[in-house]
């Protein structure tokens, strides 16, 4: 009789024979169940850095989403910057003086981007002169104080604007133009003379003597208000009758725009400047 023992001995480790014994037989599975509460925790435990910088990132890219898309983007940038106190809120439910000068200037803004809507960014800045601010100080009263710590905040802002930024167009106190035209080697204007009406009648000196529709300038960095139309329209009506109104040179420096944005916006600028000393609202 044939010994077929040592055959079947070699067929366990031959590779070429198949071996047709179910897995579950041969080998035995131990499977660990873990409750809902049990595998949240050991994610948590495993992935805990992951999921915090995972929802910082998804939270921050939502806010800069919603911030973009309700972001108003301005077509036009002009500052005032001078002894009348534009009030911001209006009494009894009236338009402010803010608002009207607001509303005024609009007029002469163009939809610069496209997006069917014409938006200005109008900065107002308290800064009276030294004179001015002993007149407020004796109608307050001994008892009440000036805000000084407004007039430095708004006195550095001015400044920062006048060296750098997107307000081109300014409404001055003559004080201020005086005061930034004294170094003729850092004059930040330019000649006010190219923005006025082709063929307009003007001179430089003093209002008082100065013969209807001419323009009158206290120098040739800017011009009168109450010499130009703009001096009857709302908002403008409440501005001091020292005001001027100048343009600063381009700067390619901006907190807004590149460099190629910049010089667009400074000629956009220039032709709303025009458009105010003529009158001619933008249609």
């Amino acid at each position: 009789m044939q010994d077929n023992r040592n055959d079947d001995y070699k067929s366990q480790y031959d590779p070429t024979k198949k071996n047709d014994e179910p897995k579950a037989e041969r080998h035995s599975e131990v499977k660990i169940k873990f409750s809902l509460g049990e595998r949240a925790e050991n994610f948590w435990y495993h992935y805990k850095w992951h999921t915090v910088i995972a929802l910082f990132l998804v939270i921050a890219i939502t806010i800069a989403s919603v911030q973009m898309c309700t972001k108003t983007t301005y077509d036009m940038y002009i500052m005032y910057a001078g002894g009348a106190d534009v009030k911001m809120t209006g009494y009894d439910g009236s338009s402010s003086d803010y608002e009207r000068l607001h509303s005024s200037s609009l007029r002469y803004v163009s939809d610069v981007d496209g997006d069917g809507a014409r938006n200005l960014s109008l900065l107002n800045l308290f800064l009276p002169s030294d004179e001015q601010i002993k007149e407020y100080q004796e109608a307050i009263g001994p008892n009440e104080e000036i805000n000084y710590t407004l007039l430095s905040n708004n006195d550095t802002t001015f400044r920062e604007c006048m060296l750098y930024g997107e307000f081109y167009i300014c409404i001055l106190s003559e004080h201020l133009l005086t005061e930034w035209t004294k170094n003729e080697d850092s004059i930040p204007f330019l000649p006010i003379a190219d923005y006025l009406p082709e063929g307009a009648k003007f001179v430089t000196g003093s209002t008082s003597s100065a013969e209807s529709g001419t323009y009158v300038l206290p120098s040739e960095y800017g011009v009168y208000l109450s010499s130009t139309p703009l001096a009857e329209k709302p908002g403008f009506d409440a501005l001091g009758i020292d005001t001027v109104i100048c343009i600063r040179m381009y700067s390619e420096i901006s907190n807004r725009f590149s460099k190629k944005e910049s010089l667009e916006h400074f000629r956009n600028s220039e032709a709303v400047l025009r458009r105010m000393l003529a009158d001619e609202a933008y249609s």
